[in-house]
């Protein structure tokens, strides 16, 4: 209304805007003590994909189908194509001293499957038979738990309900109190 007013009459309208209530506030930053507590639990080549989230901030879907024909050790960049990202905007990041030992690390690994294997191997992060690194909530949480890095949660049944186990305590599970995602937040900062 205030622009209708505007254009056709030349009306200044006070144009105030009321600031929400923040509720989805931000948390679950990692400390490095508690990052490397965490990769102490994971596989090499998932530790080495978790730490490159951490440097990089980027999604794990656009790390795990990075091939090496996106890395240019000679220039120093790890590239995301225009059409491998949400927004389909290309992104380079820099290859800083700890993402490059990183990458160099794992080029060492994939070249000696490749030898191992007998065959190629594009992936960037892979397993130990060649294949891409898929996702890896478990192995995530479970290394989160085995770090001390959980919280307990009561189980329920489909109604809500706490559910008892056949010796009467109630049932719970452990749940990771940090994510992989949590990389993406400290890189906005």
């Amino acid at each position: 209304m205030a622009a209708l007013a505007r254009h056709q009459y030349g009306v200044v309208v006070p144009f105030r805007v009321a600031k929400l209530e923040e509720r989805n506030v931000r948390t679950g930053f990692f400390e490095e003590e508690q990052f490397q507590a965490v990769c102490r639990h994971l596989r090499p080549a998932l530790a080495a994909l978790a730490t490159v989230a951490k440097l990089t901030g980027w999604r794990k879907s656009e790390l795990r189908s990075r091939e090496w024909r996106h890395v240019d050790l000679a220039a120093g960049w790890l590239r995301l194509e225009p059409d491998e990202t949400k927004n389909r905007e290309g992104r380079q990041f820099p290859l800083i001293p700890e993402l490059r030992a990183v990458l160099e690390t794992q080029h060492a690994r994939v070249e000696a499957l490749q030898r191992k294997l007998g065959r190629l191997i594009p992936w960037v992060f892979c397993r130990d038979d060649g294949a891409p690194v898929g996702d890896f909530k478990k192995a995530w949480a479970t290394a989160c738990i085995a770090a001390g890095f959980f919280r307990v949660e009561p189980v329920r049944d489909a109604e809500g309900r706490p559910r008892v186990g056949p010796d009467g305590t109630q049932m719970v599970v452990k749940k990771p109190t940090k994510l992989v995602h949590d990389f993406r937040r400290q890189s906005e900062t």
